[in-house]
């Protein structure tokens, strides 16, 4: 077989494989939406309906980023944040056991037919949920070491208006920290 006709028949393999008509031109495709830049952190609406689709079902120990959320882009927006005050400080990182015993917990709350449907339809794999559940943990305990704390010395969990008690403080903390950041909302249609 002639180098060219290995080249011609590698091509037609790739063209073929990757779902195109090799025929037909080949068409741009929008595969997600930027809807927000933290400093040099993407948030597009994957991310938001990554989001969504966890929170029914993840063990959250950290009241203010718990369901139901008003606006779930501010809160991706606020994590990412506060990962990134967070740093790789040991402090806040979780332990691969204590991520482990997290993602079981979630497949155990949304049940195995559902767990993997949910891996799917939002295109992970258990390494990659593994690494989104460290983040999100080590945000809940930043918040948790440096407010929840605090908090918890001015006023008794076991209140009524805890709740919203938590989750009010957290807007105000927080506010103050996404003043040190740079966050860009991208509108609909910008590139």
């Amino acid at each position: 077989m002639s180098i060219g006709m290995m080249a011609s028949l590698l091509i037609w393999l790739c063209g073929s494989v990757l779902g195109q008509s090799l025929e037909a031109p080949l068409a741009n495709s929008r595969v997600d939406r930027v809807l927000a830049v933290v400093e040099e952190s993407l948030v597009t609406e994957w991310d938001l309906r990554l989001e969504q689709a966890l929170l029914p079902y993840d063990a959250i120990d950290c009241l203010p980023l718990t369901a139901p959320q008003a606006d779930l882009l501010q809160m991706t927006e606020d994590r990412r944040i506060l990962n990134r005050l967070a740093g790789s400080r040991s402090l806040y990182l979780p332990s691969e056991t204590e991520v482990t015993v997290r993602k079981d917990a979630l497949k155990k709350a949304m049940g195995e037919p559902l767990f993997l449907q949910f891996l799917l339809s939002q295109g992970l794999n258990e390494k990659e949920l593994t690494q989104i559940l460290r983040e999100r943990i080590t945000a809940e305990r930043y918040i948790e070491r440096n407010l929840g704390r605090a908090l918890k010395t001015e006023t008794r969990p076991e209140q009524e208006a805890w709740d919203i008690f938590y989750r009010h403080r957290f807007q105000v903390w927080m506010k103050e920290r996404r003043k040190g950041v740079r966050i860009r909302r991208v509108a609909p249609g910008t590139p």
